[in-house]
């Protein structure tokens, strides 16, 4: 009877051992799935920062032909003279 006793004892730890590890299996399975998700939501955020780092230099570049242009401008006003003769050369158009 003790004998009994001790494999039904023995049954119930091991029945409450399996049910732990199905527990800690379906956090696993969570755990995975969230970091599957943060993979994905992590490689989005890199391409769109790869995007706005591109959009970035391309506005650089755009301001540097701003400038160029605006330098050719200066110059161009400086050799033309005075703004009174500039004046009167833009009149006589």
């Amino acid at each position: 009877m003790a004998d009994d006793q001790a494999v039904a004892e023995l049954r119930k730890q091991v029945e409450a051992l399996e049910h732990r590890v199905k527990v800690v299996e379906g956090r696993a399975q969570t755990v995975y799935g969230i970091a599957s998700d943060l993979k994905k939501e992590f490689k989005g955020l890199g391409d769109t920062v790869a995007t706005v780092q591109k959009s970035v230099s391309e506005a650089g570049k755009a301001f540097k032909g701003l400038q160029t242009q605006f330098k050719t401008v200066g110059s161009t006003v400086k050799s033309l003279g005075k703004p009174s003769e500039i004046r009167k050369l833009l009149k006589g158009r």
